[in-house]
């Protein structure tokens, strides 16, 4: 079994005084490809928080796209499954730390090589839910790089370098860290 762990920040409109228990729900499906197994789906976010105003409403929904290469599966079944997550705030951010378990993989050889690009976490959505209820949030993200700074990021994706670490609460930079680019 290994792990992979992400976290997923949420910008509220007020300061944060207190988070709720939020609960996580996965629905992922599982498709034979030739070269391994695909795991797509949602992890939906749902819980409150307190703030100045009263308790807040959080319904997020990330949608995972995650490739296991048939070199890297074993003879046990592939699945993966929500371990646990851990939750932070500071002032109007909210993250969410998740840690997977991740069956039926060879340990010696999973390593998750990420290459800086930009995602679009809403890239290729359908609208599945048509109600008044449901929002919607597009980021673009980076993955930073070993010994990154904020500074340096700014330069690459030629965005405010103080925006850039307001919109990710000043999280210490590490190699993998998603980073969410400010508009």
């Amino acid at each position: 079994m290994k792990q992979i762990e992400i976290d997923k920040q949420i910008l509220c409109k007020e300061n944060v005084l207190d988070v709720k228990p939020l609960d996580l729900n996965d629905d992922f499906h599982y498709t034979n490809e030739e070269d391994g197994i695909r795991t797509t789906g949602t992890l939906t976010i749902t819980g409150s928080y307190q703030s100045k105003e009263g308790i807040e409403q959080v319904h997020e929904i990330l949608q995972m796209d995650i490739f296991a290469p048939k070199e890297k599966l074993t003879d046990e079944p592939f699945y993966i499954q929500i371990h646990q997550h851990d939750v932070a705030y500071q002032d109007t951010c909210i993250t969410i730390h998740i840690c997977f378990d991740v069956f039926g993989m060879i340990d010696e050889q999973v390593k998750q090589e990420l290459e800086e690009k930009e995602y679009d976490v809403q890239e290729g959505l359908d609208d599945l839910f048509a109600d008044a209820d449901t929002t919607y949030t597009s980021y673009r993200l980076v993955v930073a790089n070993k010994n990154d700074t904020y500074e340096q990021i700014a330069q690459r994706y030629h965005v405010d370098c103080k925006k850039l670490e307001d919109c990710n609460c000043h999280k210490e930079l590490k190699a993998k860290t998603l980073i969410i680019l400010p508009e």
